[in-house]
């Protein structure tokens, strides 16, 4: 008969590497949850679209349309401005600075503008 001090010390080892591995167990378990969890909810499929829907026209004159489109611009100038006029801060960075977009804008607005008169005078 083996004596009680071997009897003890495998039960109680038994019972040690039980909880050892219940713990490892437990563990691999919480190691997954959290890989899982980690994992980004959105993938860039997610951001990915076929096909915008087209912006609406953005030009100010005939003329500014014309040559856009005779250049196949057209449909980015549109889309871009559509973007433009979506955001919140409108801020365009120009000549080395960060300025106010909407001012920027009608610089540029004014100045096509003028343009445009010029070519009506000269032309008619």
């Amino acid at each position: 008969m083996r004596d009680e001090n071997t009897v003890l010390e495998e039960y109680y080892g038994n019972v040690i590497r039980k909880n050892v591995e219940s713990d490892m167990e437990l563990l691999a378990q919480n190691k997954a949850f959290e890989d899982s969890m980690n994992k980004p909810t959105l993938t860039y499929d997610d951001y990915v679209v076929e096909q915008l829907p087209p912006a609406p026209q953005a030009t100010r004159t005939g003329l500014q349309r014309e040559q856009l489109d005779s250049e196949g611009l057209s449909a980015n100038y549109d889309r871009d401005i559509a973007n433009f006029e979506a955001q919140e801060n409108r801020l365009v960075y120009a000549d080395g600075k960060l300025v106010d977009g909407d001012e920027y804008m009608k610089a540029l607005d004014d100045q096509i503008e003028g343009i445009e008169s010029v070519r009506v005078c000269a032309i008619g």
